[in-house]
């Protein structure tokens, strides 16, 4: 069979060895997505257990932080004080847990991904949802445009006070982005600035904003106060939200900005969006996993406690079926986490001779693995609703048929609330990510769908405990790979209008994402016990890969040509799919939780 560019209509047929794979897919080091090309489970990635001292200091300060500052005060922060948030914003600063990624002198950043987000991870320990979503604005919706974007004059004239938190700063929201219009004054020292916006800010505005100004159809940042003549808060506007900040509507009446205010350069405020933008969400993520490791810790004390017929509840298999399912899915976002942190940390890493800014190298990092913090943000929600949904269960399992903890239930719904800023159109962003970059020969899908060609496509065993689970997710590499060029083949640029099979591939897309992600981090750490978390994982991972497959399928094809696809695709699932007792496993990690009486993987 001749090797052509579009894959026909077969899948490939697998053959386990024990030598080397005939074609493994070369490496791509240049840009996001690359998970999808390599050899599974062999990249020695970023994880938790790489963290240095320094880091894992850092990190226990942080957590010692918020379960003796924050957690005494979640009562005030739920009630949406505002002066308690300001009070605690302020000791975080002194304790330097703002200015992580601030060099003495402000002459340079060290952005630092890994610590940053092991410090949102462990901010969740105090269990206020509303202190974290505060943190987050001051962090990344202000701070880190700031740090990146201001010069040395702009750094020495207001940074110091917006790092010691005795300054609020708002930033604007996006829907109001095309509100404000600006010229340039007749002394060519100004920008005039009209119209009206909504910004945010973690108390009532009295500091620092940051406009989004159209500039001759340039969007550009600038920054201001309500001091400056012209700049006018519009009385009784401002409202709270349900993550404690305000809202507040300003208006710019011909108001002068001199241009020394300019952030990075006029145009830029695309720049400064996008390149702040994923830096941010791996914070959120580590945000996310710090409350899936609260709710299965508050679930195991209710769990070891709490008795029915004489027997404690977490003992029931059902609930061991539970407390596993919130282990799978959180140790599965750790690897994701501080994998991506891995990878934008080296992407940024100055060297010597390496001409470019700062934030180029920042705005680089940020698009190159911009579809990788685009599935942490996506499965980081689906882990929350896992641990939120089976710690409800598990608490409710104890109260009577009619009663539920309403309390709770409350403050789960402000948590999914807070930090769930993913929709259906960021899952739907997933394949439309891997179209563009597989149309512009930025990765090699091309290639190695050219390798899949032939008639079998031989993959190697390893001598590793998880030789199987990285042989399954090769295969379902493979499978959705062949889905996607024949999903392309058929539908073309109208791929992205079929937002079922778009939905299917991107679900594929991030299951791949995950499972590598775990099976990278078990194989480094050598420990029985991961061991054990990823083959349960995957188990469930890969029989749903087989089953989005199929249902892709049913909708690419009609008539025989289905039927030989089906054909081909059964074949593949029964090389694919592990066999083994995955309630057996299931019951031996929660025993192992049980006997540790705390998450500690």
């Amino acid at each position: 069979m001749k090797n052509t560019p579009q894959f026909e209509v077969q899948l490939p047929a697998v053959v386990l060895t024990n030598g080397a794979a005939k074609s493994a897919p070369a490496e791509v080091s240049n840009t996001g997505g690359r998970f999808l090309t390599n050899r599974s489970g062999v990249e020695n990635i970023f994880t938790r257990e790489k963290l240095s001292e320094e880091q894992r200091n850092m990190q226990q300060t942080a957590t010692d932080f918020a379960l003796n500052e924050i957690a005494p005060n979640s009562s005030a922060l739920r009630a949406l004080d505002a002066n308690t948030a300001g009070d605690l914003l302020k000791r975080t600063a002194d304790l330097g847990l703002l200015a992580i990624d601030v060099q003495d002198g402000y002459d340079l950043v060290c952005l630092n991904s890994i610590s940053s987000a092991t410090i949102a991870e462990s901010f969740a320990a105090g269990n206020s949802p509303e202190f974290d979503s505060i943190l987050a604005t001051q962090t990344e919706n202000l701070l880190a445009p700031l740090i990146l974007y201001s010069n040395s004059e702009q750094k020495s004239s207001f940074l110091n006070r917006l790092l010691s938190g005795d300054t609020s700063a708002a930033y604007q929201i996006a829907n109001d982005r095309q509100n404000l219009k600006a010229h340039l004054s007749a002394d060519n020292n100004a920008y005039i600035v009209s119209g009206s916006a909504r910004f945010i800010s973690r108390a009532e505005i009295n500091g620092f904003i940051l406009p989004y100004v159209n500039i001759d159809g340039q969007e550009t940042v600038l920054f201001t106060t309500l001091n400056e003549h012209g700049v006018k808060l519009i009385e009784n506007n401002s409202r709270r939200s349900m993550d404690g900040l305000f809202s507040n509507q300003v208006e710019f009446n011909e108001v002068r900005i001199p241009i020394k205010q300019v952030l990075h350069s006029l145009g830029g405020g695309k720049a400064v969006l996008d390149s702040t933008r994923n830096l941010g969400e791996v914070k959120r993520s580590a945000t996310i996993l710090g409350h899936c490791k609260q709710n299965i810790n508050q679930a195991l004390q209710h769990a070891l406690e709490s008795r029915r017929f004489s027997r404690a509840i977490a003992h029931y298999n059902l609930t061991k079926g539970k407390f596993a399912d919130m282990v799978l899915q959180t140790y599965a976002l750790d690897s994701m986490v501080y994998r991506t942190a891995g990878y934008l940390n080296q992407s940024i890493m100055r060297t010597p001779g390496n001409e470019r800014t700062i934030h180029e190298e920042v705005l680089q990092a940020s698009e190159q693995f911009s579809i990788e913090c685009a599935i942490i943000k996506i499965f980081g929600m689906e882990a929350l609703n896992t641990t939120i949904e089976a710690r409800r269960t598990v608490h409710n399992s104890t109260l009577p048929l009619d009663q539920k903890n309403e309390a709770q239930e409350r403050q789960d719904d402000k948590l999914e609330f807070l930090l769930n800023n993913t929709g259906r159109t960021d899952r739907l962003q997933v394949t439309e990510y891997f179209l563009e970059k597989t149309l512009i020969d930025e990765l090699p899908l091309r290639e190695r769908i050219r390798q899949m060609q032939g008639d079998q496509q031989e993959v190697s065993l390893s001598d590793s405990p998880l030789a199987a689970e990285m042989e399954a997710l090769e295969i379902a590499k493979q499978l959705t790979i062949y889905l996607f060029n024949q999903a392309l083949v058929k539908l073309g640029k109208d791929l992205l209008n079929q937002q079922q099979v778009v939905e299917l591939l991107s679900n594929l897309f991030i299951d791949i994402y995950a499972m590598d992600s775990c099976l990278c981090r078990a194989r480094q750490q050598q420990n029985s016990v991961h061991n054990k978390i990823v083959k349960a994982f995957c188990v469930e991972r890969i029989l749903d890969v087989g089953h989005q497959v199929e249902l892709a399928l049913y909708n690419i094809f009609e008539g025989s040509r289905l039927e030989k696809a089906l054909g081909k695709l059964y074949a593949s699932k029964e090389k694919m799919n592990l066999k083994y007792n995955v309630f057996k496993l299931k019951q031996e990690i929660a025993e192992h939780l049980y006997s540790n009486n705390t998450y500690c993987y």
